[in-house]
């Protein structure tokens, strides 16, 4: 019975052949593994290929094995492959090539990959198990690969990061060693500079006056009108009073025609020879493609063609030794610029420059030089050390009211900031039992500062740091000094400050000497010429003193120290204090800083020394200028007459105006200036040049070249910056405040209100306000009014134009 019916299927399938979709292609057919080898077709192909039966049979074999596997009920065979793939009898047949023999591709492919049917074969279990152990295996390989993949991608990362480190190492060793071939050569540079001062000084040279802000970049992106305050010292062009000096002046941006102009028309007023020829003015060519922030010698440094029209002026100009003179830090900028050009620069080495430029480096220099200081802790960078010393500090000196901090990298009063003590309570209860300091009295006192300072602390620069924390954060990262101040009302404090230059060889010159006043607590606004605070002083012998301690430390350059100075405790009570009108003694003083760099006040000395040619005298810090007039004109003015032997005496001055004439009507008159550095007027944009300049001589705001007197601008910018800056200048101290009063009116009534600055968020700024500077200058002024009333009537003196500068600051 089943003979029957297999025979019957076979018949069926044949028919189905025969009739079907295959009977175009010589087949035979596969039933569920077994070859249908009774069918008509399959016995005609075996006679047709009876030679090559052997291979065919080899093929015939894979394929039942193959097919056999799996549950496939039928599976039609094309004859021609199955011949091909014979033909090929020594290359082993894969399932892909068996399949492709198979005519009915997709019944048969549903039965061998799908699932369901997959494994229902006869080899479905072994199958299945095979399945299992491939994928397992494979998740197996998997696992391991994926592993090792995140392994490979770690140890790539590592190697690449490892590689980027030993580059950047060799890199850094490699920028040493430039630094190291570079300072090498700016070092040797330097030496035969100073060698060979003696003979540049007196022969022919090139001055490149360099003035950059060469802070760090967040003291850069603090300060108010940056390039505006980088050109402030402009008045460097000067220098060209001296015969043997070219100037070569690098501005931070295009000076407009009418400033060029104002300056040259100056140098022609004064009658210096070829001073076009004489000065050149260098504008970086690419300081626009930079930020706002960078430092006029990083600006620089990148211009190529500015260092290019720099060294070709050098070449074609009269010949003798260029050198920089720097602004106020040196930086490595600076250095980079000096190789490049091949001139050496006027300071010494910058990290002892920029660190006796410190506050807690000025104090070692004050105390090898033997100068008195305030009472101090300097080097605090932490902040419990600073709770401690000032703890301590105030322990030993309760008498001290006010105790002042200061940030060491800071500048113009940036990082100030005080304490008054009288308001604490537990200091006034100390102060009363006059108990003995132990260690436990300092921790009560360190816990109680610790608790106040926030409250009380009083920062000159709110708008720099908002509160204590940042204050003492920046404190601390910086490090800083902490100070008392002077144990005296404030109207009675003074700021004198004394700019002396340290030649290469050692030699120590005068420049100048400035009481300074404040716009606002500690924020200083400008200066008065000469210092008046210290009467009895000898500048020559504290500049020697001080200069001779820095040149034995490697600096040279300008330098700039200053100094408050107070009544005596001790005699302030015997006198009667400020009211009294006892004589008071000579007051005292402290040294509180050093700036080894050229200041804007040293700078305006250029200005005022060209327009005066007249002469210093390096004792007392006295300015005077020739005078030829009938002796009896002198009756109701200032004059200081001085002989003979006063004119001796005055032969080493600078300046030079006849030292030695014989004319019996040359006198020599004082003369005083006041300057105020910086004023910010935001109306004055709207003003045209010719227009500012046509009111200022119909309202008689002028210098007279004749009288040698008046007022002057200071011009760092065009007028469309709103910035300026005003130089008076006159017999006495008195008249220089007269013309800064009207000068300052002036600007007021032509630029107009000074509407009140608009206070961004986060915005850090320095600026100090316009309106704080002109409210102090007319404080100054009434108190010299208040006291010429009080003086009317009575005797005048020679030395009137000295009124105590005590009374004049607050």
């Amino acid at each position: 019975m089943d003979l029957q019916n297999y025979a019957d299927t076979l018949n069926e399938a044949a028919d189905t052949i025969r009739k079907g979709t295959y009977v175009d292609q010589p087949q035979f057919i596969i039933k569920k593994g077994k070859v249908l080898d009774t069918q008509q077709e399959f016995a005609a192909f075996k006679r047709a290929n009876i030679t090559k039966w052997g291979a065919i049979q080899h093929v015939i074999n894979n394929l039942e094995r193959y097919i056999g596997q799996y549950n496939v009920t039928f599976a039609h065979i094309d004859c021609v492959k199955v011949l091909a793939f014979a033909d090929q009898e020594f290359e082993p047949l894969t399932d892909q090539d068996l399949f492709g023999c198979i005519i009915n591709k997709q019944q048969v492919w549903d039965s061998i990959m799908n699932p369901k049917f997959k494994f229902k074969g006869p080899m479905g279990p072994v199958l299945a198990a095979i399945h299992i152990q491939k994928n397992y295996r494979r998740f197996k390989a998997y696992s391991a690969y994926a592993q090792l993949k995140y392994l490979m991608e770690k140890a790539t990362v590592i190697q690449r990061r490892y590689r980027l480190y030993q580059l950047k190492k060799s890199t850094r060793m490699r920028v040493r060693e430039l630094q190291k071939e570079s300072m090498a050569v700016w070092r040797e540079m330097q030496e035969e500079f100073k060698h060979k001062w003696g003979d540049i000084k007196k022969s022919k040279r090139v001055e490149i006056h360099i003035n950059s802000f060469s802070l760090s970049e967040l003291q850069r992106l603090t300060i108010e009108k940056l390039k505006q305050k980088e050109n402030s010292q402009i008045a460097r062009i000067f220098s060209v009073k001296d015969p043997n000096v070219d100037v070569i002046y690098v501005c931070p941006f295009t000076l407009t025609n009418d400033v060029y102009k104002y300056y040259l028309k100056i140098l022609e007023l004064v009658e210096i020879d070829n001073a076009e020829k004489r000065f050149h003015i260098v504008v970086p060519e690419n300081y626009v493609k930079f930020p706002q922030h960078y430092s006029l010698a990083q600006a620089l440094l990148f211009s190529p063609k500015a260092l290019k029209r720099i060294a070709s002026i050098i070449k074609g100009g009269r010949g003798g030794q260029a050198y920089i003179v720097p602004g106020q830090n040196v930086s490595e900028a600076d250095i980079k610029l000096s190789v490049a050009l091949a001139v050496p620069i006027l300071c010494g080495e910058p990290e002892k420059s920029n660190l006796y430029s410190t506050k807690s480096g000025a104090k070692r220099i004050f105390q090898q030089a033997d100068v008195p200081t305030p009472i101090a802790a300097y080097d605090i960078y932490d902040s419990q050390e600073f709770f401690m010393s000032l703890a301590r500090l105030i322990a030993h000196n309760l008498f001290v009211h006010t105790w002042i901090f200061k940030i060491d990298d800071e500048v113009n009063g940036r990082g100030h900031a005080s304490l008054h003590v009288e308001t604490v309570k537990t200091i006034v209860e100390l102060r009363k039992r006059k108990l003995e300091m132990t260690e436990t009295v300092i921790e009560k006192i360190c816990e109680v500062v610790k608790k106040v300072l926030p409250k009380k602390i009083r920062i000159a620069q709110p708008n720099l740091y908002r509160n204590w924390e940042e204050y003492i954060a920046q404190f601390c990262r910086i490090g800083g000094v902490i100070e008392a101040a002077p144990m005296c009302p404030a109207n009675m404090l003074a700021s004198p400050s004394i700019a002396f230059f340290i030649e290469p060889d050692g030699n120590i010159e005068l420049i100048g000497s400035f009481d300074k006043f404040a716009a606002k607590e500690y924020i200083n606004a400008g200066c008065f010429f000469p210092q008046t605070s210290l009467p009895q002083m000898n500048l020559m012998t504290i500049s020697k003193a001080i200069g001779s301690v820095l040149y034995d430390k490697g600096v040279i350059g300008h330098v700039t120290i200053d100094l408050v100075s107070f009544p005596d405790p001790a005699t302030l009570a015997v006198t009667g204090g400020e009211g009294s009108q006892k004589q008071p003694p000579h007051p005292l003083f402290w040294a509180t800083d050093i700036n080894c760099g050229l200041s804007d006040y040293a700078t305006v000395c250029l200005f005022f020394d060209i327009l005066m040619e007249g002469r210093l005298d390096p004792q007392t810090g006295d300015y005077s200028i020739e005078v030829v007039k009938d002796p009896e004109d002198f009756a109701d003015r200032e004059f200081e007459v001085k002989g003979s032997q006063s004119q001796g005496n005055n032969a080493g001055s600078s300046g030079g105006a006849g030292v030695g004439s014989s004319n019996q009507n040359n006198f020599f008159e004082q003369r005083n200036f006041m300057y105020c550095r910086y004023l910010h007027h935001p109306g004055l944009a709207a003003i045209q040049y010719k227009t500012f300049f046509h009111m200022c001589r119909l309202e008689s705001i002028s210098f007279d070249m004749e009288k040698r007197s008046g007022s002057t601008f200071v011009l760092s910018d065009c007028l469309q910056s709103g910035v300026i800056a005003m130089l008076t200048i006159g017999v006495h101290r008195r008249v220089t405040v007269n013309f800064m009063v009207e000068a300052l009116n002036f600007i007021q009534n032509q630029a107009g209100v000074i509407p009140p600055r608009v206070a961004i968020e986060n915005e850090r700024t320095d600026e100090v306000a316009m309106a704080d500077v002109i409210h102090r200058v007319r404080l100054i002024h009434k108190a010299f009014e208040s006291k010429g009333k009080k003086a009317a009537g009575t005797q005048p003196n020679l030395k009137g134009d000295k009124i105590s500068f005590m009374s004049e600051i607050l």
